[in-house]
């Protein structure tokens, strides 16, 4: 764990206390979940409730054990009850016997000073007093003392004591309600005899924590190099600098032939739809892609994504968060300018391997993929400096596997789509050309028509200028980041470049090295962050 500074035990005779001290910028819930998934701060454990029941071992549940415990103590209360009612009843015999006796009490002696033996004596009050041979033999060993007046009603009242807790006892076996009433006053004896408070607390069950739980979640650049080596860095790498900079050096070039080939803003908890040129798309988390530092190459996306085949090639990338937006759409084009439409929820189930989300012509790539909604256009723009701008209502929902329609028709056979957006009207286009130049034109210039059209000039593709690298719709409050087929990467906010006419050959966005040219540009949404600036030279 990186984000702790320091650690501080201040337990004192008040009791536990420990003092965590972050790094700057790091957030507190992620390193407490952290702290809850990687320390004892918080355990879990199972527990097996294995029980004998009925002399059979079941494993049950809450509601089980306590369903077995009440059927076992109502149980336990007939035994004892029953227990009770044959001590009382065997009581009560002798008693009887008692009374008898009393009641002829002269004759009772009489028999017995003439009786030999006590056998003989047992007898004779068995068979003219009709004693049962217990109660015959518990007159003869009462105690002389208790022949007295007192001593026979004390007899009495409790032979009379007995027979109102017989009635009660055969009364509670004939009852079930009266067996649980006495279940419950003896469970409210023990709650109330408990004399220290209860240690354990009884609280909703937590939901397990996910590896988003444990990440920040912060705003990062992802490269695609040409060799499909993909990286994630933090987006304060790239200092934003003045429109004509240099910029710094984003990917290290370790072989002539290595360059950017793509360059994607992300939130380390979205989901990331990865779209191919051969048409299929594949599910991965951000957070799933090394971090890694400017010069760092990063890592193979074969060994991120299980299924590529040879040749195949990451063309779009989108970040995903929620895949049951009402009215959401993903919008493929196509380098001959084909276009289809098909609903976000589609591809709401991820797939190990991978799913076909356009059905392509033989020649024919995808180059870009987006997010599109109801009251959203589509803008399409070739490599020879033509826009297209339709409503994307004229692209009817399809299902994944479809080919889709045309969205634009190409002047040459040399032309080709180099990007599509998707626009509400009231941005600003930024078309970049491959020799650092560029331009910012609003949306309404570009003559909206139908689709399939040519469409109308956005940018004049002089020798200065070269061809159309890509296009983006952006605000005053965007940034942008450009790369260089040679590693240079250039982060500038819109602000610094004015808006122009459509058809003009725009202004030096980026000072080039020689031999080298732009390769990919992206729009970097307004971000609150922070960076510290590099000191001043005195």
């Amino acid at each position: 764990m990186t984000g702790i500074s320091d650690i501080r035990d201040e337990s004192d005779k008040r009791g536990m206390s420990v003092v965590i001290d972050l790094k700057r910028g790091e957030i507190p819930d992620v390193t407490i979940n952290q702290l809850y998934k990687f320390t004892d701060l918080q355990v879990t454990f199972g527990c097996n409730m294995l029980a004998l029941d009925n002399g059979l071992p079941r494993v049950m549940n809450i509601k089980q054990l306590i369903s077995s415990w009440v059927v076992h103590r109502m149980e336990v209360v007939r035994a004892r009850t029953r227990f009770e009612l044959n001590k009382a009843e065997g009581r009560a015999h002798i008693l009887e016997g008692y009374l008898k006796a009393l009641s002829h009490l002269d004759d009772v002696v009489k028999l017995i000073r003439k009786s030999n033996s006590k056998e003989e004596a047992k007898k004779g009050l068995m068979a003219n007093f009709d004693l049962a041979e217990r109660q015959a033999i518990a007159v003869l060993d009462l105690r002389l003392y208790q022949l007295t007046s007192l001593e026979s009603e004390k007899i009495q009242a409790e032979f009379n004591a007995l027979q109102v807790k017989i009635a009660d006892l055969k009364a509670i076996l004939g009852d079930e309600h009266r067996v649980n009433s006495i279940i419950k006053d003896e469970l409210d004896e023990v709650a109330s005899a408990g004399v220290s408070d209860r240690q354990t607390r009884i609280i909703p069950a937590q939901e397990d924590f996910q590896m988003e739980d444990l990440i920040a979640d912060e705003t990062v650049i992802i490269t695609i190099s040409s060799d499909d080596y993909i990286k994630r860095m933090p987006i304060s790498v790239f200092k934003e600098q003045r429109r004509g900079g240099q910029g710094v050096i984003g990917f290290d070039q370790k072989k002539e032939k290595e360059g950017l080939k793509n360059l994607y803003v992300a939130s380390t908890h979205d989901h990331l739809l990865v779209f191919t040129n051969f048409g299929r798309c594949y599910w991965l988390k951000v957070w799933q892609i090394p971090d890694s530092g400017r010069r760092s190459k990063g890592k193979a996306l074969v060994n991120l994504l299980d299924g590529l085949s040879s040749g195949e090639s990451i063309a779009a990338v989108l970040r995903v968060r929620d895949f049951a937006q009402e009215g959401a759409y993903i919008l493929h084009a196509t380098k001959k300018g084909v276009v289809k439409k098909t609903k976000l929820e589609a591809f709401s189930s991820p797939r190990k391997k991978g799913v076909y989300a356009i059905n392509i012509d033989e020649g024919d790539v995808v180059i870009d993929a987006h997010i599109a909604r109801e009251e959203d256009q589509v803008m399409l723009f070739t490599k020879e400096g033509m826009a297209v701008r339709f409503d994307q209502s004229q692209v009817r929902a399809m299902g994944r596997v479809a080919r889709g329609v045309r969205g634009a028709k190409l002047k040459s056979d040399s032309d080709v789509v180099v990007s599509c957006e998707v626009v509400k009207g009231d941005e600003t286009i930024l078309v970049v050309c491959e020799n650092g130049y560029g331009k910012r034109s609003v949306v309404e210039s570009f003559r909206q028509t139908n689709r399939g059209g040519v469409g109308v000039r956005s940018i004049i593709t002089s020798k200065r200028n070269g061809l159309v690298v890509g296009a983006i719709s952006v605000r005053d409050k965007d940034s942008l980041v450009l790369m260089s087929s040679k590693g240079q990467a250039l982060r500038l906010g819109m602000s610094d470049l004015r808006v122009m006419g459509r058809s003009t050959q725009g202004v030096k966005i980026v000072n080039l090295k020689a031999d080298d040219y732009v390769l990919a540009v992206q729009k970097v949404e307004h971000i609150e962050e922070s960076c510290e600036e590099e000191p001043k030279k005195q």
